[in-house]
């Protein structure tokens, strides 16, 4: 029931965003693959959204956090393929996080890995790092002006550059995660691109 319910609102709110974005394209949803992509994708985001948002969603337990990165990469290398980008991960064999939800990890990782490609130039890498204390995922990209920093993980906000179907919830999706766990989720300008900085280093008890 409760997921039923979620699923309705989701379809709302996926509809109000999509009339949002292409006022007076509604009617071409159905019959253009690319508008109904969007529509599809506003919905998944919410419904990822209320589920990060509430605890009783996380089942927290050691997780390998190695073999997530890579399950990520795995998942998104169409996508890079497609951008004509490369990934990178340099990670502490065999490193565990001692208290973390796998599925929520997942999500996380590949939210951000996905940001990354997506406002990545072709031929350029992306990189994750990981260790005991902080995961990082560095870009290439033109990165976001000063000024936008505090914009990043507020719900709905898009930059004027974005390439994606996304309806500018996919970060915070990853700070709820992140607050969720304890842990601290951070972005700055790296000169060229964004660095995103997951502290991993105190969890909730």
């Amino acid at each position: 029931m409760v997921r039923a319910c979620k699923l309705y609102i989701g379809f709302g709110f996926g509809l109000v965003l999509f009339l949002q974005f292409f006022p007076h394209k509604a009617y071409l949803f159905i019959n253009q693959p690319f508008y109904y992509r969007v529509y599809m994708r506003s919905i998944q985001q919410l419904l990822h959204l209320a589920e990060a948002s509430e605890p009783q969603n996380y089942e927290f337990a050691p997780v390998e956090a190695e073999s997530v990165v890579f399950e990520v990469m795995n998942y998104l290398e169409r996508l890079a393929s497609q951008q004509g980008v490369t990934f990178q991960a340099i990670v502490e064999p065999g490193l565990t996080l001692p208290r973390a939800d796998r599925g929520a990890l997942f999500t996380l990782l590949k939210n951000l890995l996905e940001n990354a490609v997506q406002h990545s130039r072709a031929g350029s890498v992306v990189r994750l790092a990981g260790s005991a204390t902080r995961i990082t995922v560095k870009d290439e990209g033109a990165g976001v002006p000063a000024q936008d920093l505090p914009n990043l993980f507020k719900r709905f906000w898009r930059s004027a550059d974005r390439r994606d179907l996304g309806a500018g919830l996919g970060l915070s999706i990853c700070r709820e995660i992140a607050t969720a766990h304890g842990w601290e989720l951070r972005a700055k300008r790296a000169e060229p691109g964004m660095i995103f900085e997951l502290d991993v280093s105190a969890a909730v008890p």
